[in-house]
């Protein structure tokens, strides 16, 4: 399959060429091959981050739907930044977790529809852009990143609930959300901006910790107030 698109085919074949080049002989971080109209990553990207030890993977503004041609995900195990900003990926493969000190990750206007469960081991994760994909719902992973500061939901509009899960975010600064799409929390709180948000979920929490804690200390005390032949079942 072609890496490119047929139009102005050469010129790009040049890019790629010198932008590949660059990735060997200069000791930049960085492995920049964005703007390269790339229909799928090329053989061996992974492995020479991980010989050239790159640090970040510059791949935005291409039209790559899926991150098998570029090698072994476990070559990236020491990336810090992934880019994939504007492309045409409409899932992610579970090996993505070979990512684990990622700290940076752009999704921004792709086609995703869910997260696969193994994102959940990207503990590292600080800024997720996921803003203007396809998400049927809150990708149910993010709930194990604890570390997020960042977070960009935005122009994802099946998206209308947040989980309470999110108040165990302490480090969350900047939630990203389009508030008149929601149902919960209500578009009133949800205009109010991240700290009325995360307020919100963590008073809610913390409302429904307070009821199940009186709801068992009334059926304690509802055993105890049996006769002492009975039995509480």
């Amino acid at each position: 399959m072609p890496f490119w698109n047929d139009s102005k085919a050469q010129n790009y074949k040049a890019k790629l060429e010198h932008k590949m080049c660059i990735a060997k002989e200069a000791p930049d971080e960085n492995f920049d091959l964005s703007d390269c109209n790339l229909s799928e990553i090329p053989p061996g990207v992974f492995s020479m981050c991980r010989v050239f030890r790159k640090e970040a993977l510059l791949l935005q503004n291409n039209h790559i739907s899926n991150l098998s041609g570029g090698g072994s995900l476990k070559d990236l195990n020491q990336l810090q930044i992934l880019n994939l900003k504007n492309n045409k990926l409409s899932s992610l493969p579970s090996e993505i977790s070979h990512l684990s000190k990622l700290k940076v990750l752009d999704l921004e206007s792709n086609q995703l529809k869910k997260l696969p469960a193994s994102f959940e081991k990207l503990t590292n994760l600080c800024h997720l852009n996921l803003k203007s994909n396809k998400l049927l719902q809150f990708p149910v992973p993010i709930c194990s990143l604890h570390s997020l500061e960042y977070l960009n939901l935005c122009d994802n509009p099946k998206i209308k609930y947040l989980p309470k899960e999110l108040c165990n975010f302490t480090s969350l600064k900047d939630l990203e959300i389009n508030a008149e799409h929601f149902v919960y929390p209500n578009p009133d709180i949800c205009m109010g901006g991240t700290e009325m948000i995360m307020k919100f979920l963590c008073d809610g929490w913390t409302a429904l910790w307070v009821e199940s804690q009186l709801q068992e200390q009334k059926a304690v005390s509802s055993c105890l107030s049996s006769t002492e032949n009975s039995s509480c079942a």
